[in-house]
């Protein structure tokens, strides 16, 4: 994951760390806008603060229980709550969390999955923070600046993402379903060998744009080769294709 922390500007920081030269978590624990709670204490705040959550939840999550988050997302979705949720690219890979994601849409829900998240985190009602610290342990940060900026990284990494579950339409020039996300075609595309003018053709893009594209792709899944990226592809279950040993060692 990505130090987060490491992004925020001068004043954000020092919201973050203090400007004495206290330990942090000395810091965070006795501060009015931020602390750190473990155990009940940590279920217990969460828990409340969803059931009070009335606009928007944001959520950047890892891995999940599939139960426990359909749980908790129908009852958000069924008071209005509008929620988008960032997972792991390997979610995909999991038969549970694609059942889930399929009945969290179909509620209104907005779903992606990415190479990398910032951090685990709750982002309610653009007000609060609710960040994991560890086992059993959550960041309470409810200073607004702070807020703000988890806000600006979602949002940042969730235009990065990849729609989940995925949306397929009928491409024109196949007897087969192509994803309507243009990432998942592009993908697909390059996993079937297919030259960047003959991507850029069948998505009706000019070479520069598409070869744009392509970076992009390759660089939301971690790859650096368009073979690589295939790989990958089919680890996190992004492509219809048959299950890949964990060791990539060597492929470039």
């Amino acid at each position: 994951m990505l130090p987060l922390v490491l992004h925020l500007n001068a004043s954000e920081a020092e919201a973050v760390t203090g400007s004495a030269g206290l330990p942090q978590a000395w810091k965070l624990n006795r501060s009015p806008t931020m602390e750190i709670l473990a155990g009940r204490q940590a279920d217990g705040l969460v828990h409340d603060n969803l059931t009070r959550c009335t606009k928007e939840l944001l959520a950047a999550r890892p891995a999940a229980d599939p139960i426990a988050e359909l749980c908790r997302h129908t009852d958000l979705l069924q008071r209005g709550v509008h929620l988008r949720a960032l997972y792991h690219h390997t979610a995909r890979a999991s038969g549970a969390m694609r059942d889930h994601a399929h009945t969290a849409a179909g509620l209104g829900a907005q779903l992606r999955t990415v190479e990398r998240l910032p951090c685990e985190v709750l982002i309610i009602d653009r007000r609060l923070a609710l960040m994991d610290h560890g086992p059993s342990r959550i960041m309470v940060i409810s200073e607004q600046r702070v807020v703000d900026h988890f806000v600006r990284v979602f949002e940042h990494v969730w235009e990065e993402g990849w729609v989940f579950p995925a949306v397929t339409t009928r491409h024109p020039d196949f007897a087969r379903p192509a994803e309507a996300d243009p990432k998942l075609a592009i993908l697909r595309m390059l996993s079937e060998g297919a030259k960047d003018e003959q991507v850029a053709r069948r998505l009706g893009l000019s070479l520069r744009t598409c070869r744009r594209h392509i970076a992009d792709v390759m660089s939301n899944v971690g790859a650096v080769s368009r073979f690589q990226a295939g790989v990958l592809a089919a680890r996190y279950g992004l492509l219809s294709l048959p299950s890949v040993p964990d060791d990539l060692d060597g492929v470039k």
